[in-house]
């Protein structure tokens, strides 16, 4: 953690440990089950695009067609990142590496699809 969060690790604890106080209050004060079923409909509302969501083999799939496809509109707000680090390996094993265990992939492909592949803009349209 104090890798990743450099300077900023102290206030991302102090944020944290707040977040988990005032929890901890409302279940100690109102109702357990109460903050239980916030934290599932936070949950589901804030992340439905992450890995091991029922969306993410969405998102894998379509992170690749942009990959295929310089000019999507995807990269107009960029540019198109070009390809994927050899690190990531052949493209079946990048593929199911993202499916199935990105933490298994090394920090620079992890990179690569957060930062220059703009995964995190991925979502279904229909």
């Amino acid at each position: 953690m104090g890798e990743l969060g450099g300077e900023e690790l102290e206030l991302l604890q102090d944020h944290a440990g707040g977040q988990l106080n005032a929890l901890l209050d409302v279940a100690e004060t109102d109702d357990p089950h109460l903050v239980v079923m916030w934290l599932g409909l936070r949950g589901v509302s804030a992340v439905p695009y992450w890995w091991g969501t029922p969306k993410w083999p969405f998102v894998v799939d379509e992170f690749f067609r942009r990959l295929d496809k310089p000019d999507h509109p995807h990269w107009l707000a960029g540019t198109h990142p070009g390809p994927p680090p050899e690190s990531a390996g052949d493209r079946e094993t990048f593929r199911d590496l993202l499916l199935f265990s990105p933490d298994a992939l090394p920090t620079e492909v992890v990179q690569f699809c957060i930062h220059d592949g703009g995964m995190g803009f991925i979502h279904d349209v229909g």
